[in-house]
């Protein structure tokens, strides 16, 4: 299948990698999602529509790429329109955009994304009392004022910054 995309132009995309989000994303009519990585911003995951190809979500791993100690836990049955019964057969993500702050970037920790990857589905489910933000800075104020540079460098730029201020908290937390 091949769509014409406004920031990636035309993209091939194997059916099989196409993943359908059975109650949809809020905000969005499209069903159908495809995620990918351009080598460009590698720490990125772009979730791209395939029914309205001008909208294109930021998403990554909020353990692997952020080192945030996240462990959402949907309430008994939330997780049922993916096909699965535990957090634990689901990969997650977040949706993540370029935030007002130089050099920051605002994540959503309030609604991630859950995928059951074997079957190709997809949700984003509202943590409801978890006491998550919708929007929330990082890297948070404390690891900004540490940093010489006063934060990171977003997906404009490169992913490499994003994963040299990764591996500096890493360090950071080491000697800690």
């Amino acid at each position: 299948m091949r769509i014409v995309t406004p920031r990636f132009g035309e993209l091939e995309i194997p059916e099989e990698t196409i993943v359908f989000f059975p109650e949809g994303l809020p905000g969005f009519k499209s069903r159908h999602w495809v995620v990918f990585v351009r080598d460009e911003t590698p720490m990125i995951e772009w979730l791209q529509s395939v029914d309205e190809p001008e909208i294109a979500l930021m998403t990554m791993d909020p353990v692997r790429d952020l080192l945030l100690d996240y462990s959402p836990e949907p309430k008994a049955g939330e997780l049922n329109p993916i096909s699965v019964d535990s957090v634990h057969e689901t990969t997650i993500r977040i949706i993540i955009r370029n935030a007002d702050s130089p050099g920051r970037l605002s994540i959503n920790l309030f609604a991630p994304l859950f995928y059951n990857a074997p079957q190709r589905l997809g949700m984003q489910l509202p943590l409801v009392g978890s006491g998550f933000q919708v929007s929330e800075l990082w890297p948070p104020e404390e690891i900004v004022a540490m940093s010489p540079s006063g934060g990171v460098q977003t997906s404009r730029t490169s992913g490499q910054s994003i994963e040299h201020n990764r591996n500096q908290d890493m360090q950071n937390r080491a000697c800690e």
